[in-house]
């Protein structure tokens, strides 16, 4: 990638130095681009530049580093390297970060429609007293969708292509017998994302197939992608009949092959705070982290201090208040498992009610865990997820682009389902998140 630009960046050089014949304004002076004031700075360091460079536009030069031009910069903030930025096809930008999870994410971007908006930064003229270049995060403009026929119990048919990173376990000796129960998340090209009591059925043994690409189980043969499944990997804490830590991740015998029915999800690697009228502000926190500070409460002021740091850097934060769980499960209680994938919206229950929920029994011996746990339902309606359901996805829109989905719970269990007002419980993604890399991509920086 960097030899590519390189490449264009000299034959960048060649053109504008037939225009322009006065290179002697060093890195770091005042200088001028069409009218507006700017300082001098490295291609690299000049985001907006670099920008223009890709796509064929000439910055002003002030001089030369060797053979990289420092040119007239407008940008109200320097980058460290520009080259580290990811274009989308839309022309926003995105920057890789230290977390793996994140970038793979990002990478997705090269591999989506032209017609798939993104939510990355965006160039925007900040017109104070001194006028200059500020990238902000733009996300997109969605729209919310209300006014469900809300049975996975309480859900409504899915659409084709809306959920393709939905997968279905198989259980038996071969494909044409096996039974078809437990749901997963297309992670990557070799993994899916499920539950710990999914990776074996008491009569058939360990989960043997996956299939990708299917709306319904009566689909007709040739939308059914099933690869076999070359390796079960349960978290190493995962100690069935107990309720903790149920996640586990399926590689596949071979790669997937992505197309308009298969495409993976991202997974949540934000974290969120969270506060409801009848709850306090709980910061979720990693079981390493020391004992003392367990019942540490964020008060209203550090509260405030950091929705203004992320006002301040223009960063939107994904609403997990409301998420879609999607499943074959069975359609309500005593019911047949459905046909057509089913999806629910349901809502965040406080982390109070969710204590009320799931008390302290024989396979939650410490109740609910707000940490590696949480809870979603609704209140007013009967919508729930039911047997079968197990293992897939609660999700949320990405905010990497809006044909992207974000992966925040793994569905686990609950209590009889199709009664209102109950709450299922799911295996908090953001707390597995460095295991899931150390699995799905070892090695990889």
């Amino acid at each position: 990638m960097c030899n590519k630009f390189s490449s264009v960046l000299l034959l960048f050089i060649v053109s504008v130095v037939c225009v322009q014949s006065s290179f002697d304004k060093l890195e770091g002076e005042p200088c001028e681009t069409e009218g507006i004031a700017g300082k001098c700075a490295h291609i690299y360091k000049c985001l907006s530049a670099f920008l223009d460079v890709k796509k064929r536009k000439h910055p002003t030069i002030c001089s030369f580093q060797g053979r990289e031009p420092i040119v007239c910069c407008t940008d109200c903030e320097l980058v460290s390297d520009a080259r580290e930025a990811i274009i989308g096809k839309d022309g926003t930008v995105f920057y890789k970060s230290s977390q793996k999870a994140e970038n793979k994410c990002i990478d997705l971007l090269a591999l989506l429609p032209e017609t798939c908006e993104t939510g990355g930064m965006s160039v925007a003229w900040k017109r104070d007293d001194q006028p200059c270049k500020k990238f902000i995060r733009k996300g997109y403009v969605g729209k919310k969708k209300k006014g469900f026929s809300t049975v996975v119990v309480g859900g409504t048919d899915a659409k084709r292509y809306n959920f393709t990173h939905m997968a279905l376990l198989g259980y038996g000796e071969d494909r044409a017998s096996a039974q078809w129960h437990c749901g997963g998340s297309l992670i990557s090209e070799k993994f899916i994302l499920t539950a710990g009591h999914c990776i074996s059925d008491p009569k058939r043994g360990p989960v043997r197939f996956v299939v990708l690409g299917i709306l319904k189980r009566s689909d007709p043969e040739d939308l059914w992608q099933v690869y076999n499944v070359k390796r079960i990997v349960p978290h190493p804490e995962y100690r069935p009949p107990s309720k903790y830590h149920d996640i586990a991740l399926l590689e596949t015998d071979k790669l997937v092959t992505y197309n308009k029915a298969v495409f993976p999800a991202c997974l949540d690697v934000q974290g969120k705070f969270f506060k409801d009228k009848d709850d306090e502000i709980i910061k979720f926190k990693d079981d390493d982290e020391d004992d003392d500070d367990d019942n540490e409460e964020i008060n209203e002021d550090q509260l405030k201090e950091f929705q203004k740091l992320f006002t301040l850097l223009d960063e939107p934060v994904e609403d997990q208040r409301q998420a879609v769980a999607t499943g074959w499960g069975k359609l309500g209680r005593d019911r047949e498992l459905s046909d057509t994938l089913q999806e629910v919206y349901l809502n965040r229950f406080s982390e109070r009610k969710c204590l009320v929920h799931f008390q302290p029994n024989r396979n939650l011996k410490h109740g609910y865990n707000a940490t590696t746990q949480m809870c979603y339902g609704d209140e007013k309606e009967t919508k729930d997820t039911c047997e079968g359901d197990s293992g897939g996805p609660l999700q949320v829109r990405s905010q990497v682009a809006h044909c992207l989905h974000t992966v925040i719970g793994v569905t686990s269990f609950g209590k009889a389902c199709g009664y209102l007002g109950e709450a299922g419980m799911y295996s908090r993604v953001y707390h597995y998140v460095s295991w899931i890399e150390s699995v799905v991509w070892p090695g990889e920086d």
